[in-house]
């Protein structure tokens, strides 16, 4: 027996996953017209026991902020070998800097005692770049434990 879920709106931050929206015949919206979403999913590269997440790969993070801020129900998917009782430290941390405050949060980086740098572009010899153009900035810690500092 088959089951069918009928979606009124689908909307992703990820352009891979819209492809496959698009593929499978389903409602595609932007985000821009949905002032609310029901339910939000999203990954994760590292969770702990207190909910505590990296997300680092992806660079679409100001994409992912506003589909959050605008789901009623937001939801982490990830594996379960990624749920630890410490964030592991071999995960980056990402953040998504506009180009003219770069060199202020790499300094801000360092005086916190992290490990950051630009990521670079795999494709060619430049440094990796979000579709808004932003830059994308890996930090690595030794601990995550005080992650909120």
């Amino acid at each position: 027996m088959s089951h069918f879920f009928i979606y009124s709106k689908v909307c992703s931050p990820s352009e891979y996953t819209r492809q496959i929206c698009r593929n499978l015949n389903l409602n595609l919206i932007d985000i821009t017209e949905a002032s609310t979403i029901e339910f939000g999913f999203d990954g994760c590269d590292a969770i702990d026991f207190d909910l505590n997440v990296l997300k680092s790969n992806g660079g679409i993070h100001t994409f992912e902020k506003e589909y959050a801020y605008k789901a009623e129900k937001y939801i982490i998917i990830s594996p379960p070998e990624r749920l630890k009782a410490s964030l592991n430290p071999n995960v980056q941390l990402c953040l998504e800097v506009v180009s003219p405050s770069v060199d202020s949060v790499l300094f801000a980086a360092k005086q916190l005692g992290l490990k950051a740098e630009l990521r670079p572009d795999s494709a060619v010899a430049s440094y990796a770049r979000t579709p808004l153009g932003n830059y994308l900035i890996d930090y690595y810690c030794e601990s995550w434990q005080d992650i909120k500092k």
